[in-house]
């Protein structure tokens, strides 16, 4: 590499930041497009939905792909995906382009956000820089999390709706051009083997128990995260009548919570197997959905009572979703393309749940939400019950 490997970590940090920001940027516009497009915001909701949608589709090309030809070509064929995306959703006259755009958005985002988790581990030497790595990606995660609906909130209140989009267009072009001349190959050990064989590289991954347990668990973390952001447009700017920059300030206690759980899981993983850390987090995000439902039962709606309680699962996240991605694509080698893509797949198919689940009940948005977490913080705590104890096994053996 030409460069360090800190240059090379900033740079995949600004593609998930890119990634990011297209799954929630526009959230504040919702209102402004359910009028312009002759909708409404329950409707529009499910554009998170065809999001993931098109998310989890590009998965599983993006990752043999990419263990066969390098990541920085399909880095360029994501991104021009995404920048076609974006400008469908801009051109947009009617409610069914703009589902068509997003899942276009989601076919190229899903490839910068897969690729970049993959050269963490072409370009680390070990366990220890992948930790580092994770948590400098982590705070940038965060900041995309906060900073996206604020920023978006300020773009449609001056600018309208299209321009959400626009901006896309601009960090896409942007992080193309940063890519075409500062990005070197990360993939020195592509695969020989025709793309055809790609079923049989699926097939090695998807017999692997402890793999399918991580994945399955940093599904449901990230159907968590997603059916929040699906269901805080509704409870937020419908019910509460926040505006649009008061909505996109709201995301700030989550982004704080998920760097604090990020430094935390940096210095609980000196004393502690990931496998832990992961039960824990499941413990926190489950006590959070408790609260929801409580007071989604006695009717008890503020905005505190909504975006306190993601400070502390912001923390519980960070527990989970760091450590099964590393549990997991870091028990392959050459094909940790196609580990990644799967773990993708499979992780978006539980955010792409979690969005659809609220949106089913969008009428009963907080107890909709304090029961998916609930749900959805069983299956990290058994799943993390099972590592625990098939580790147990193997240090017995």
């Amino acid at each position: 590499m030409k460069y360090s490997f800190r240059t090379y970590v900033a740079i995949i940090s600004f593609m998930m930041v890119l990634a990011q920001m297209a799954a929630d940027l526009y959230l504040p516009a919702l209102p402004e497009m359910a009028l312009a497009l002759h909708s409404n915001i329950v409707t529009l909701e499910k554009t998170m939905f065809f999001y993931t949608v098109g998310y989890l589709l590009g998965a599983l090309f993006y990752g043999p792909l990419s263990d066969r030809i390098g990541r920085r070509k399909v880095i360029f064929i994501s991104l021009i995906i995404c920048i076609i995306g974006s400008v469908f959703c801009v051109s947009a006259a009617t409610i069914m382009a703009v589902f068509i755009g997003r899942i276009i958005q989601g076919l190229g985002f899903g490839g910068v956000n897969l690729l970049a988790r993959t050269m963490i581990k072409d370009i680390s030497k070990d366990l220890q820089q992948m930790t580092v790595a994770g948590m400098v990606f982590n705070m940038f995660w965060a900041a995309g999390i906060a900073l996206s609906p604020c920023i978006g909130g300020y773009i449609v209140t001056y600018f309208g709706w299209q321009a959400e989009f626009i901006i896309l267009i601009v960090y896409a072009i942007a992080v193309l051009v940063l890519s075409i001349f500062v990005l070197d190959e990360t993939n020195l050990n592509r695969l020989t083997t025709p793309f055809i064989t790609v079923g049989r590289d699926y097939l090695q991954v998807f017999l692997s128990g402890r793999y399918l347990l991580y994945a399955f668990s940093s599904a449901a973390g990230f159907g968590l995260l997603l059916a929040y952001l699906t269901a805080s447009p509704d409870i937020l700017m419908v019910k509460l009548h926040l505006s649009a920059t008061q909505y996109g300030y709201t995301n700030i206690l989550l982004a704080i919570g998920i760097i604090c759980g990020s430094i935390l899981n940096r210095h609980l993983a000196k004393a502690y197997n990931i496998d832990s850390l992961i039960f824990a987090g499941g413990v926190i995000v489950t006590i959070v959905g408790l609260f929801y439902l409580v007071c989604g039962y006695y009717k008890l709606l503020n905005v505190f009572l909504i975006i306190l309680p993601m400070f502390i699962f912001g923390v519980g996240l960070l527990l989970v979703l760091p450590n099964t991605s590393n549990g997991a694509i870091g028990m392959f080698g050459k094909i940790a393309g196609s580990a990644a893509a799967a773990f993708t797949f499979i992780q978006m198919l539980g955010g792409s749940s979690g969005s659809a689940l609220v949106t089913m009940v969008h009428h009963e948005n907080q107890i909709a939400l304090g029961a998916i977490m609930i749900l959805f913080g069983s299956i990290i705590i058994l799943a993390a019950r099972k590592l625990l104890q098939s580790e147990l096994v193997l240090v017995k053996a």
